[in-house]
């Protein structure tokens, strides 16, 4: 399971390694792929801050290892059931408006499972 420490420290890393990419990309010496490719680490280490960030305030409240199994069983058993219910939903409670192809986004969002799962990989990472 991961520290407190640990993520915190993460991201300092990556912040000075993102002041590190705008000095890059803020410079005229350096060509257009340099650039680019700088902002481009930017975004994937501002992302990165994100998520740490979440593990971070999960983290400041202290849960123990057990709570964070069984919040994330949890989650895993509403998803189950929520997925088992698609079915019922496509054939008698679909909205007419909604592409069968965009069927499945639809019913993941109207029932939060997008947040769900997100939630998920948050707890994977930080029991990792």
């Amino acid at each position: 399971m991961k520290s407190l420490e640990e993520v915190k420290k993460k991201i300092a890393e990556n912040l000075s390694e993102m002041d590190g990419c705008i000095k890059i990309s803020k410079n005229p010496e350096w060509n257009y792929a340099k650039k680019l490719n700088a902002e481009r680490r930017y975004k994937k280490l501002s992302r990165e801050n994100e998520l740490l960030r979440k593990i971070e305030m999960y983290l400041e409240h202290n849960p123990s290892e057990k709570s964070l199994h069984e919040t994330r069983s949890k989650f895993q058993r509403i998803i189950k059931s929520k997925m088992d219910q698609y079915a019922y939903w496509f054939n008698n409670a679909k909205p007419d408006e909604v592409e069968p192809k965009k069927a499945r986004a639809y019913f993941n969002k109207e029932n939060g499972l997008t947040h769900l799962r997100r939630q998920i990989k948050t707890l994977n990472l930080i029991l990792e």
